[in-house]
């Protein structure tokens, strides 16, 4: 298992905590499970804790993942998808996925953070203001 996911309709968020070593496939399979729960809604948004998890991926996962992500776009509406991490190549990593998605992205506006409390910060502002 490479995390753990809770869907909270009330508050219109999906919460993932991540861990151990993940493959671009395992994230795939893994967000595949997200959108086949009955509980998933479109248009929710995420905040995803990536600071146990080492994302050690080369420059074509990460553009795959990317195109991926867009794919799945629809499903997901026009959601926001806050991700945590710190510091290492996971960071790097996000900090370029976050980048590839700002210019190639449609629905999903994802933003990279160093602690929750900024991260859910940002995704109780209003959609309108998605800045920052």
């Amino acid at each position: 298992m490479i995390g753990h996911y809770e869907i909270d309709q009330a508050r219109n968020l999906i919460r993932v905590v991540y861990s151990g070593n993940i493959s671009v496939e395992q994230e795939i399979e893994f967000i595949e499970e997200i959108l086949a729960d009955p509980r998933f809604r479109p248009n929710m948004d995420s905040i995803s804790d990536l600071t146990r998890g080492v994302f050690d991926w080369d420059v074509k996962e990460i553009e795959h993942f990317q195109s991926y992500v867009n794919n799945v776009g629809e499903r997901f509406g026009a959601s926001r998808w806050a991700l945590v991490s710190h510091h290492g190549i996971t960071h790097a990593n996000a900090t370029m996925f976050a980048i590839l998605q700002e210019i190639y992205g449609d629905s999903i506006n994802v933003r990279l953070f160093t602690n929750e409390h900024d991260a859910l910060e940002w995704l109780r502002k209003p959609r309108n203001s998605t800045a920052g």
